[in-house]
């Protein structure tokens, strides 16, 4: 454990890939974090490496704190990973990206924007299956634990399109619409359904 911390104040780059073997270890992996944060840069360029290993895409827990160690560099490379990894096949690495974007404050440049609209697209489409699939069922006066799990689903799902809309979009304008929906004052969260209707892509 010492010999880890001791990793992020010598910031030698040969370190690198044995703490990155460290992510998916429970007991080692949150000080390989904090070790591998103050390499900045360089440890990107490990991360970029071992991005195209496709082993390294099955190992879920490793690739969650690549996202959230990404999450704390504040650089334009950082946030290209993390845009990449939204096209990830694991929704738990897909989510745990966009977080760190968020997190980042990340601006998605013109030229990609076009795949945030495709993911908007997407996570409207989902949210409105869970929509419709809930109502249904409810109205039937049935299946009560399904309806609760679709109802979290379409909760999750919103929130997906407030962080992706903050990407494209006036971040702060965006986080204040997505903390009015979250309360439970009906006039805020028509407040922050305006919004969004407002800032959304016609098309979607």
């Amino acid at each position: 454990e010492k010999a880890i911390e001791a990793s992020g104040k010598l910031l030698n780059l040969a370190l690198i890939p044995h703490l990155i073997n460290f992510l998916d270890k429970p007991l080692y992996a949150e000080r390989a974090m904090k070790a591998l944060i103050p390499f900045g840069g360089d440890v990107l360029n490990s991360f970029e490496e071992f991005l195209t290993q496709s082993k390294l895409f099955d190992d879920t827990e490793k690739m969650l704190r690549i996202c959230r160690i990404c999450g704390h560099i504040h650089t334009v490379k950082s946030g290209e990973l993390l845009v990449n990894l939204l096209n990830n096949h694991n929704i738990r690495i897909r989510n745990e990206a966009l977080i760190n974007l968020v997190q980042l404050k990340y601006t998605a440049p013109v030229e990609i924007r076009e795949d945030i609209n495709r993911h908007l697209e997407e996570e409207f489409e989902k949210a409105c299956w869970c929509y419709h699939a809930h109502t249904s069922m409810c109205n039937e006066g049935s299946y009560e634990g399904f309806c609760n799990a679709l109802l979290l689903e379409i909760h999750q799902g919103i929130s997906k399109v407030f962080n992706l809309l903050s990407l494209i979009d006036d971040a702060a304008t965006i986080k204040k619409a997505k903390e009015g929906f979250n309360l439970h004052s009906k006039d805020q969260k028509a407040n922050a359904m305006e919004i969004l209707e407002n800032h959304i892509n016609k098309k979607i």
